[in-house]
């Protein structure tokens, strides 16, 4: 798929535009929209961007499906992830705090947590 979308990326900069000069059919967009549902269902995009999605194609046509601009999926990839260690220094945080309010000393949550005492004191002194 990703090498798919590095196709796209790579058409000519007027291809959308003599696509709008396409008459497509009724039942080919509608074949079309079943189909993109279907896959970005498929890769867990949400309901909300793929309504978006479909009224584009309803309102300007298949042109506007392939104007992918500016999106990466590498890019997204990424994101995702320091979202998710972001996610996880929070809880394991909050994790911490809560083993030292129940009496551990910095040493018992290293050998908990598998990381050393200087790697809970850094974690502690984050801002939450």
């Amino acid at each position: 798929m990703l090498q798919t979308l590095s196709e796209l990326a790579r058409l000519p900069k007027n291809y959308a535009e003599r696509l709008k000069n396409l008459n497509v059919p009724a039942h080919l967009k509608e074949l079309l929209v079943k189909v993109i549902t279907v896959l970005l269902q498929k890769i867990d995009v949400s309901q909300d961007e793929i309504d978006t999605l479909v009224e584009k194609i309803d309102e300007r046509g298949v042109s506007e499906m392939i104007a992918i601009e500016n999106y990466s999926v590498q890019e997204t990839r990424k994101q995702a992830r320091a979202e998710a260690m972001a996610e996880a220094k929070i809880r394991l945080k909050f994790t911490a705090e809560s083993l030292i309010s129940r009496g551990n000393t910095i040493a018992d949550i290293a050998i908990i947590m598998g990381i050393s005492e200087s790697d809970v004191l850094d974690m502690l002194k984050q801002p939450a």
